[in-house]
């Protein structure tokens, strides 16, 4: 069997045995299903699963037909879009330079998710919140879908955008380098 095919092979014998499991306990509701971006540059069908006890899970299958969970913890927000939007994401960071402390400058020099936001999606950058065009005096055109989804959120935002520059979603910047790129890598 190739490795392609036994990905969806793992993904059903999963629902196969949630299904089998649920005559003795109820079984877990499948809230969302996407596909999900890997590191390797290929792309997983996922979907996260509400336990009764209210934990979610997250659960995808790689290329190589390996089944990874991971607990997402109990949660009363989704994690994920409902409707995640395919392909490639604006990413933006918008922030108030003069107010940026030490911590957040540290976090925005990282090379890890900048890399990561490059290499998956349209990396904008970090965009200081009151940024004008000198000669038209209004934020340049390509960063003004940004910069207005920013606005009325306590800065420092990280602004996903689709590739028509409609608004995602507009997250609090994650305090590490490590959480800002786990969060990139959810989308």
């Amino acid at each position: 069997m190739k490795p392609k095919t036994l990905a969806p092979l793992a993904l059903a014998l999963l629902l196969v045995v949630a299904s089998l499991c649920s005559a003795a306990t109820p079984a877990p509701a499948v809230q969302t299903r996407f596909a999900l971006p890997l590191t390797d540059g290929t792309q997983a069908q996922a979907f996260i699963l509400a336990a009764p006890d209210g934990a979610s899970y997250l659960v995808y299958a790689t290329a190589a037909g390996d089944l990874v969970v991971l607990p997402l913890g109990k949660t009363q927000v989704d994690p994920i879009p409902p409707n995640p939007t395919p392909g490639k994401k604006k990413i933006a960071v918008i922030e108030d330079p003069s107010r940026s402390t030490w911590a957040v400058r540290q976090v925005l020099a990282e090379k890890s998710w900048r890399n990561f936001a490059t290499q998956f999606h349209t990396f904008l950058g970090v965009i200081p919140a009151d940024l004008i065009d000198p000669e038209t005096l209004k934020p340049p055109p390509r960063l003004e879908p940004a910069i207005k989804a920013a606005s009325g959120h306590a800065l420092p935002v990280l602004v996903i955008l689709d590739q028509n520059n409609q608004p995602i979603r507009v997250l609090a910047l994650p305090t590490s380098a490590a959480d800002l790129l786990a969060t990139l890598k959810t989308l």
